[in-house]
């Protein structure tokens, strides 16, 4: 094999045959290594001439003056290449007007190399349109499978719109929730791919979202493939061309389903929580009233069988408080997991006496429900069944609460035995 000259082998990477381009490659410091004959024609200036000089050599001086080769050389390095125009200065001193395509090279480790520059007079109209076109379509398809590759990986669904409805690209998770593989979405409409109660919401919103002109963020439904209603945040949004018109309409969506039925949790805690204390105030209160009762007559009467009587019922109703702040200590400790059981025996024939009392105002609430039941079905002619206080079934408590047990099934007896 012929070993070629340093000079030559330089000049044939740049492009030896091209003859519609002056071609150059340089080194990462921006001087010029190679050149191909295309611009040793364009310039008058020879290997020997060029190589080892800053490409600046290949500037007019205002373009050096104004910073444009250090510049251009840092676009292409940032991001791959770079594409405007420029002037260019011959041996002779002839001007020409050029249009400039720096590349950055880098090797398959992406350490950087140096630089490929084309130059080409523009005098040549058609020729560099057709390049410039092909270098776009290059480069807009290289945007597109970035793009691609990001959608792929979004924690949620993704798609595109025109501005008539019609699907121009779904992520592979949007094509699974939509029921069809990517290709069988794409061209279809809200209209045609959902039942009209989902796809009327999806339309509106895309109409309010190209209107406002800003973008808006909703909640939004869709049933999966097991028939489960599931919520999403979805993010819809204008995506406009280069003059700023909108041209096509984006779409993120999230998954918020598992966010929402924690948040209904909450509420129907919250609202239980209410009604709890609620009735603990109502059972609170109750005790309240004859305690202050008592102390008026205490102070109305001297020692004697009333006063006993009084001081009797004093205890009763204290001891009743006691248990209601009880209980209340008892809900506390279940909540925080804190609740101790022991077993212990139990007397029934105390614990339901003051399980009756407890449930006192319930009773009779339900048997003036029932009285009124036996006139309407006297005057009808219907018979009242009344339950059979011997039909009573044993109540089962547990031994850390035993009148809270049994004042459950009172309560429960009075509800549906009308109070008897």
């Amino acid at each position: 094999m012929e070993t070629l000259p340093d000079d030559e082998e330089r000049r044939r990477p740049a492009g030896e045959g091209s003859r519609e381009f002056a071609l150059f490659v340089l080194d990462p410091e921006g001087r010029i290594q190679s050149e191909n004959l295309g611009a040793e024609r364009a310039t008058g200036l020879g290997a020997a001439e060029v190589v080892g000089r800053p490409v600046a050599v290949l500037y007019a001086d205002e373009a050096v003056a104004a910073g444009e080769p250090a510049r251009n050389l840092e676009t292409a390095l940032q991001w791959g290449y770079f594409e405007g125009e420029s002037w260019r200065v011959g041996r002779d001193g002839e001007r020409a007007r050029v249009n400039l395509i720096i590349t950055a090279l880098r090797d398959r480790h992406q350490r950087h190399t140096g630089y490929a520059v084309a130059m080409r007079d523009m005098t040549d109209r058609p020729l560099l349109a057709a390049t410039i076109r092909r270098r776009n379509e290059v480069l807009l398809q290289e945007s597109e499978e970035r793009f691609a590759r990001f959608a792929e990986n979004l924690p949620g669904l993704a798609w595109i719109k025109d501005l008539h409805g019609s699907y121009v690209y779904v992520n592979e998770a949007a094509a699974r929730a939509f029921g069809g593989p990517q290709e069988a979405i794409t061209g279809r409409t809200d209209a045609d791919l959902f039942p009209p109660e989902l796809a009327g919401p999806f339309i509106e919103n895309d109409r309010r979202a190209l209107a406002g002109g800003t973008g808006i963020q909703v909640i939004e439904f869709l049933r999966d493939s097991e028939g489960v209603l599931r919520h999403s945040i979805v993010s819809k949004f204008p995506i406009r061309d280069a003059e700023g018109r909108p041209r096509l309409l984006g779409g993120i969506a999230i998954d918020i389903t598992d966010r929402v039925q924690a948040e209904e949790a909450l509420r129907r805690a919250d609202r239980r929580k209410d009604e709890f204390l609620a009735t603990l105030s109502h059972e609170l209160r109750n005790p309240l009233a004859p305690i202050r009762n008592a102390l008026h007559i205490l102070r109305q009467t001297g020692p004697g069988e009333a006063a006993d009587r009084v001081h009797e019922m004093l205890d009763h109703q204290l001891a009743r408080l006691i248990r209601l702040v009880d209980d209340l200590l008892e809900v506390s400790r279940i909540s925080g997991g804190r609740l101790d059981l022991r077993k212990e025996p139990v007397d029934l024939a105390s614990v339901v006496p003051s399980a009756i009392e407890t449930s006192a105002p319930l009773i009779e609430r339900a048997a003036r429900r029932a009285d009124r039941g036996e006139e309407r079905g006297a005057e009808s002619g219907q018979r009242v069944h009344r339950q059979d206080p011997r039909a009573r079934r044993p109540a089962a408590v547990t031994p850390s609460g035993p009148s809270h047990g049994c004042r459950s099934d009172v309560d429960a007896s009075a509800q549906y035995s009308g109070g008897r």
